[in-house]
């Protein structure tokens, strides 16, 4: 395994385990990249019947996006960083195979988009998921919009959105967010139990029942719209949503110092 490589791949019988291991489980382009390539790869193992993804550590699941990196990009940059997140948001719908979300940590923006994309979300008791952006003047991606809507209805979507709030684990289980909530004990275990379990269904009445059941929410987002893009890219790029991202890289530095 390369030592700089965003991911870890291990196999466990009929278990594929991908851990994301960024500083903090940011979600670099590079990571981006390299988890559709593992999904591509997964699809293609008929021995491999289900992915487990969890974040290294019981800090975060995943924060988002590397603001180190993405703050440094222009528009062209940014552009193809959205594209690819978009990709990988659609390829993690679309997988055939059944895909179990291990929320060690608090899991946001970004990461709340990554694991809201899998199709079974397991949390940390002491962990908080939560779409932020909105309190950093960012808008989110098109994608994302209509993965929430499709998880909880216009009204919870519309709160998570828009208020900016992260939720406590029970307050994400009583909203359907996630699926189950576990101590840190017993995350890795009830997440490994869950697989089991999947991994006996058919794969093919399973990847058949998954696309009727994403269907409506696919017809919506495949393929990603370059036009909801160029939105989503204006509001980035816009003065306030700078700023905010500015005084924010600030704070990071004042902390790590």
């Amino acid at each position: 395994m390369n030592a700089s490589a965003p991911l870890t791949l291990g196999t466990e019988g009929q278990l594929l385990h991908v851990g994301l291991r960024t500083r903090n489980n940011t979600l670099s382009r590079s990571l981006i990249q390299e988890l559709s390539h593992a999904l591509d790869q997964h699809s293609r193992e008929a021995s491999s019947r289900v992915m487990i993804i969890s974040g290294q550590g019981e800090k975060f699941f995943s924060p988002g996006f590397d603001l180190t990196e993405v703050s440094s990009f222009g528009r062209t940059q940014m552009d193809a960083m959205i594209e690819d997140f978009e990709a990988l948001a659609v390829a993690l719908l679309r997988h055939p195979k059944p895909i179990v979300a291990q929320i060690n940590g608090d899991c946001l923006a970004g990461g709340c988009i990554l694991a809201s994309c899998c199709d079974f979300r397991l949390i940390r008791q002491e962990a908080r998921i939560g779409m932020t952006p909105m309190s950093y003047s960012v808008a989110v991606p098109y994608t994302a919009h209509q993965v929430f809507l499709h998880l909880m209805g216009a009204s919870r979507a519309r709160s998570a959105l828009w208020l900016g709030e992260s939720y406590s684990a029970g307050q994400a289980l009583e909203i359907g967010w996630v699926d189950q909530v576990a101590s840190a004990d017993d995350l890795q275990s009830s997440c490994r139990e869950l697989a089991l379990r999947l991994a006996e269904a058919d794969p093919v009445a399973f990847s058949t029942s998954k696309a009727f059941l994403l269907e409506p929410l696919l017809s919506r987002v495949d393929p990603p719209s370059s036009r909801r893009r160029k939105a989503f890219l204006d509001c980035w790029f816009s003065s306030g949503s700078q700023s905010r991202l500015r005084a924010t890289m600030e704070r990071l530095r004042s902390k790590a110092t």
